[in-house]
């Protein structure tokens, strides 16, 4: 079974007037590959304005850019017929996707972007492919906390942090990216490896040793075989991250275990601590197919994007958490703590109009929606509200999606944890009381600004349960 069909590729015959001609070469409807990538290659040669990219876009809505590379290469065919058009030599274009990550059956378009400005569609690609395999059994999940910056994040992992079933770098701000630099930067790099990962990026240090080290262009030598580097090799690598991430968080286990702050600081009970830790970590990790668990994840941050589909390709058993807050709330918070830090960070600007404020929080606010709407069957949704004003029976329902044990008093004493180590937490804070920041907007927020949020955030307002918030 091929692991790679090209269902349809349907040129945009309305905007080929803006063109003297245009050719994709490569996929055409009914190919197959048998690698986990998809080369694009083809030419293209604008009339009213020159082409100096094109770009792949996601068909969904919110569109997002997959790959832009410039329509640079020469083709001399191409500009020998076109020899009457000034610059025509430099007409084509080469992209090389992998489609580890991608919906198993997806539509991708590709858009001209022209010198002056204009983004005009080309064709459309419809596609199926088959998942990743590999030659391991994970034995810690991912769980996939994935919300907005400002959003109550980061206390969610602490609380999470405190079951010994959630495994989390356990120093603030909570935020390792262990998985993500082997999934995503690691496996997405080598998949693609004639293309950088972000095509805006400079040529980073580390793609310079491999090339000084390999020599140019090592993944195209005819001694390495298409099929291999991008069949077998993949599947090698994706079966050594899955190895590394295990063993990663299974050391991140012991060694907070190690290092708890116990009352009375005796090393007996430090001791005591990490060998449960380890013992769970190696039941989990050493466990046969005929004995049953309990379940173990490791939890990163994420937010709203293309990454996070790679887990659940490579772990069927991923768990997601969306957590949301009201988007007006999110958006004074986020603007009190780049003012505490004296930074412009979550897009923002203490310099921008109100209307590029209330723009940008739209934007990220939209794309979490399209991003539950897409998961919502197998993800679980949590409000910030509710984690600080009725955090018990919201931990009792995460806990029970997790599939984990859990009773009041332990959550209890998940909570009163936090009071002792409330000084690292309220650096985060930008209110005296987490209670505080809900419905701050109310106050914060000037009244222009609040009426542009009530025009421009209602609907995903009320998607996510504000509706009466959004009356106020």
């Amino acid at each position: 079974m091929s692991i790679v069909e090209i269902l349809e590729v349907s040129v945009n015959q309305e905007n080929m007037p803006y063109f003297w001609g245009f050719s994709l070469d490569t996929p055409k409807t009914g190919q197959t590959f048998d690698v986990y990538t998809i080369v694009f290659r083809g030419w293209v040669l604008g009339r009213i304005s020159p082409a100096r990219a094109v770009r792949l876009w996601y068909c969904h809505q919110p569109r997002e850019i997959i790959r832009e590379v410039p329509v640079d290469i020469i083709r001399t065919d191409v500009a020998e017929h076109y020899a009457d058009v000034p610059n025509s030599e430099r007409n084509a274009f080469l992209i090389i996707l992998s489609v580890i990550g991608l919906p198993l059956e997806t539509e991708l378009a590709l858009y001209a972007i022209l010198e002056d400005g204009n983004v005009l569609n080309l064709a459309n690609i419809r596609l199926r492919h088959q998942p990743l395999i590999t030659y391991y059994q994970p034995r810690i999940q991912p769980l996939i906390v994935n919300s907005l910056g400002r959003s109550g994040s980061t206390w969610l992992m602490y609380l999470l942090s405190k079951h010994p079933n959630v495994i989390i770098d356990g120093q603030y701000p909570f935020e390792s990216h262990a998985s993500k630099y082997w999934l995503y930067t690691l496996l997405k790099f080598v998949a693609e490896s004639p293309n950088y990962l972000n095509v805006t990026a400079s040529q980073d240090e580390f793609f310079t040793l491999v090339m000084q080290w390999a020599g140019a262009n090592f993944y195209g030598k005819a001694a390495i075989s298409t099929e291999w580097f991008g069949h077998t090799h993949i599947e090698q690598l994706a079966t050594f991250c899955q190895q590394s991430i295990d063993s990663f968080y299974a050391q991140t286990a012991v060694r907070h275990g190690c290092v708890m702050n116990l009352e009375d600081g005796h090393y007996s009970k430090r001791t005591y601590i990490r060998n449960w830790m380890n013992g769970i970590v190696q039941k989990v990790l050493n466990r046969s197919n005929h004995t049953t668990s309990p379940s173990l994840y490791f939890a990163e941050k994420f937010g709203p994007g293309y990454s996070a589909r790679i887990f659940y390709e490579l772990y069927p058993q991923t768990k997601e958490i969306f957590l949301v807050r009201d988007f007006r709330d999110m958006l004074c918070s986020s603007l009190s703590f780049n003012k505490k830090l004296g930074t412009d960070g979550f897009g923002l600007s203490a310099h921008q109009l109100e209307d590029d404020m209330v723009r940008v929080t739209q934007f990220r606010a939209q794309c979490l929606l399209m991003t539950w709407q897409r998961r919502s069957q197998q993800a679980y949704l949590v409000r910030y509200e509710d984690l600080v004003l009725n955090p018990i029976p919201t931990l009792q329902g995460i806990f029970d999606y997790l599939h984990l044990e859990h009773n009041p008093s332990m959550i209890d004493s998940f909570l009163e944890k936090s009071l002792e180590d409330n000084s690292t937490l309220r650096n985060h804070q930008t209110t005296s009381h987490p209670k505080n920041s809900i419905g701050r907007w109310q106050h914060d927020l000037s009244h222009s600004l609040k009426e542009l949020c009530q025009q421009e955030l209602a609907e995903e307002l009320k998607a996510f349960g504000y509706t009466e918030l959004a009356q106020k």
